[in-house]
């Protein structure tokens, strides 16, 4: 049997340079790197993979994406996908119950299952019959007219329903009871009229049966670890092909469909069939003759693969792969050296036990932005053999090939140019274990770099909990009352000052530890002073320093604001904090973000506060908090989820990364990190041409800059501030009237100094 590779193809993103994205636009960075499902349309080929919809276009070899937005997607985490040739229409189904027709015509959505409350909304099996879709499910089975998107009727039989399909004016329901079947022409509402269709093998217990289909006009069934049986006279079913390895059953373009792990079988007859190369496998599919495509999931053979069939089978397509991150974690997201990191790791109580993860994006890549750390070979050349949880990454600032990565039970492993270098632990630093074992239980959490280079990290249970590798690679362990033996040492905030900031997350402990190794200072702030009285979270998730020093906490009462750190050590007995009070539109009071989960903040080059919260999405607050900028949700936003675990900004760009329980996506914001000088300023797009509506941006300012923009004869356009180093301008007049064709200068300044020239820009109307 030959198998020729006649097309291999690795499709990447293509880089989208900064100056074609807009200010305010959204990108998804959604894994795509196990493919679950396949569904073959007329000119696309529709998968899943990480929960993810993308399609191959079988003309141009090109593929898409497809986001949560408007127009696009109505939610994330797809399920299962079905194609539906007699309309042309593919039916997304979500894992909450959601769903989605996508066609020609663009997408419309039926939340009706999303917004029932049912305890169970799992769809077994999808069946189509002219313009109906059948859906199988735990709580019995629901009819979508696809053609009106309505639901059409929902039958409850009181049995978990595993597939169906209609045969001779009959419909059958496999079920946890065995098969059931009615006349289509009953009241198929009423439980009553659906009878019991005896199966007469005395292999087949009752309730086996997973899938039933007609192939050849006959009744064909899929017996859980046996194999397929298919009906004979008088209701009698004899073994058709017996293997108890088969996992998915279907009949595809007049042919019988059956997957193993490894391995498809296609029967064009009750006594013709071949077997398809296809190794491992998760899905196929099949619309037109002798094409076959295959979804696959393992490492060696992941992506979307086509098979064609004349004599022999070929390999026409030999897996396409999307260049996204490997894994929809986010559990930590820092930007250095001009790359995104990302440790998809977790922790609570206990460990996660999520593979290894650490992902890398390069957005400046002209191939594949997207880069993950091979765990396995992390796993099998360090001594524990234990590369789990990766909780934090620490990059090396002086070379960003270098860099370490914190883990909750294996230590910390350093890596060089990718490759796993060394593993820290009990046997080879001061890094400690709950159990006294070398290589496991060593949870460490914080991670990162003081301005001489040293590394500090955080040590949960253990007798110390504060760590530090020199620059010259010896250790230290510091004794911080507060920090030893708790269960959640977090992050490690080094200040401006150089003061180090740990939060202990809960328990009866949670609070702020506040030391200089330096000075021998320390003080602790479970309860916080303020003015309007004391303030005392039971969390403490997250911290930073913005612009002017302040340090921002993210408790379980919203955000803590402290607005002179210095005094935690310098004068402890008046260290205060206080929260946002905001009035309302009728003059009342109330204190912001009052009882939300902050679970990550970060500041942009404008000074303005990225919130990450656990219930409510991310908000953009000003510079003090008392504005609400924008705030994003699930609802209202391409944001995947309302939990928000971390945040991280590119701040040459203005690009915000937002990791959510779901997955990455970020936000092209409109405030970058101001220069020390106007010798690098530009606008784009320039020249604006005159089918562009969208914004104009000028960036490489000096923080803060007095912006003008005026006509070439001097005359004011419009004015105001640079957020950090860039201005947006809508190339309208402050009137709102959209400027005429023309050659239009920037002129800026700092503060109190003399205006200058910095940037020219023409406009095409």
């Amino acid at each position: 049997m030959k198998r020729l590779i006649y097309l291999s193809l690795f499709i990447c993103c293509i880089s989208t340079q900064i100056s074609a994205q807009a200010t305010g636009s959204w990108k998804s960075h959604m894994a795509y790197h196990n493919t679950t499902s396949v569904a073959e349309a007329e000119n696309n080929v529709f998968a899943v993979a990480n929960g993810s919809l993308y399609s191959y276009n079988k003309e141009d070899q090109s593929y898409r994406t497809y986001i949560k937005k408007e127009g696009e997607l109505n939610d994330t985490q797809i399920k299962t996908i079905a194609y539906n040739s007699t309309i042309k229409t593919l039916l997304i189904v979500y894992s909450n119950g959601n769903i989605d027709l996508l066609n020609e015509n663009g997408i419309y959505n039926i939340p009706f299952l999303m917004q029932a409350t049912l305890a169970d909304k799992t769809i077994n099996h999808i069946y189509f019959h002219d313009q109906y879709a059948y859906l199988s499910a735990e709580f019995g089975i629901m009819v979508i007219n696809m053609e009106e998107r309505e639901i059409a009727d929902t039958y409850r039989l009181g049995h978990s329903i595993y597939s169906t399909c209609i045969h001779k004016d009959q419909i059958y329901a496999a079920t946890s009871k065995g098969i059931l079947y009615s006349a289509l022409n009953n009241n198929l509402l009423d439980p009553n009229n659906w009878n019991p269709y005896a199966i007469q093998y005395t292999d087949i217990d009752a309730g086996t049966a997973r899938t039933i289909v007609v192939f050849q006009d006959l009744l064909a069934v899929l017996v859980d670890k046996q194999g397929i049986y298919i009906q004979q006279e008088n209701n009698l079913f004899k073994p058709f092909y017996k293997n108890n390895e088969i996992k998915k059953l279907s009949v595809q373009n007049n042919k019988l469909l059956c997957t193993t792990a490894g391995r498809a079988y296609v029967y064009f007859s009750l006594t013709e069939n071949h077997s398809l190369p296809t190794g491992a496998l998760s899905d196929i599919s099949s619309l037109k003759d002798n094409i076959y495509w295959v979804a696959s999931e393992t490492e060696m053979l992941r992506g979307l693969r086509r098979i064609g069939a004349t004599t022999d089978y070929e390999w026409f397509v030999h897996g396409i792969r999307i260049d996204s991150p490997k894994r929809d974690y986010a559990t930590f997201m820092t930007f250095q050296h001009g790359k995104l990191w990302v440790a998809g790791g977790g922790r609570w109580t206990d460990i996660f036990n999520r593979p290894g993860t650490i992902m890398i994006y390069d957005p400046a890549s002209e191939s594949s932005q997207w880069f993950t750390v091979n765990e396995a070979d992390v796993a099998k050349n360090s001594p524990g053999n234990n590369f789990k949880d990766v909780t934090s990454i620490a990059v090396d600032p002086q070379d960003e090939t270098h860099f370490y990565a914190s883990t909750w039970g294996g230590g910390v492993f350093e890596f060089k140019d990718n490759e796993f270098v060394n593993l820290y632990h009990p046997g080879n630093s001061t890094l400690q274990s709950i159990y006294n074992s070398q290589y496991e239980y060593i949870r460490v959490e914080g991670l990162c770099f003081d301005k001489e280079g040293n590394l500090w990290m955080t040590n949960s249970e253990v007798s110390r909990g504060i760590k530090k590798m020199n620059t010259d690679g010896k250790w230290e362990s510091f004794n911080y009352t507060q920090a030893n033996g708790q269960h959640l040492v977090d992050k490690i905030l080094i200040t401006s000052a150089n003061h180090k900031w740990v939060n202990i997350l809960r328990g009866g402990y949670a609070g702020i530890l506040v030391f200089d190794e330096a000075s021998d200072q320390s003080a602790y702030y479970k309860t916080f002073y303020s003015i309007n009285g004391d303030i005392s979270a039971s969390a403490y998730y997250c911290m930073a320093e913005d612009l002017n020093g302040q340090i921002w906490i993210g408790t379980n009462l919203g955000p803590i604001i402290c607005p002179n750190p210095r005094t935690a050590l310098d004068n402890p007995d008046n260290m205060f904090a206080n929260r946002i009070i905001r009035e309302d539109e009728y003059g009342n009071l109330s204190l912001f973000m009052d009882g939300e989960t902050v679970r990550a903040i970060a500041v942009d080059g404008a000074n303005r506060k990225w919130l990450g919260t656990q219930n409510s999405g991310l908000l953009l607050v000003s510079a003090d908090g008392m504005e609400t900028i924008e705030h994003f949700t699930a609802e209202n936003s391409p944001l995947p989820s309302n939990y928000v675990e971390s945040i991280a900004i590119n701040h040459e760009t203005g690009e915000v990364f937002i990791g959510t329980d779901k997955g990455i996506v970020s936000y092209m914001g409109t405030a970058t990190a101001g220069e020390a000088s106007y010798s690098d300023v530009y606008a784009y797009p320039n020249p604006v041409r005159p089918n562009y509506q969208g914004d104009v941006v000028i960036t490489g300012l000096m923080a803060d800059s007095n912006v003008k923009i005026t006509d070439i004869n001097g005359h004011l356009i419009v004015q105001g501030k640079s957020l950090g180093g860039q201005f947006v301008w809508d190339c309208r007049k402050s009137n709102g009237d959209r400027v005429s064709t023309g050659i239009y200068l920037v002129l800026a300044s700092e503060p109190n100094k003399g205006e200058s020239v910095v940037s020219k820009i023409m406009v095409i109307k």
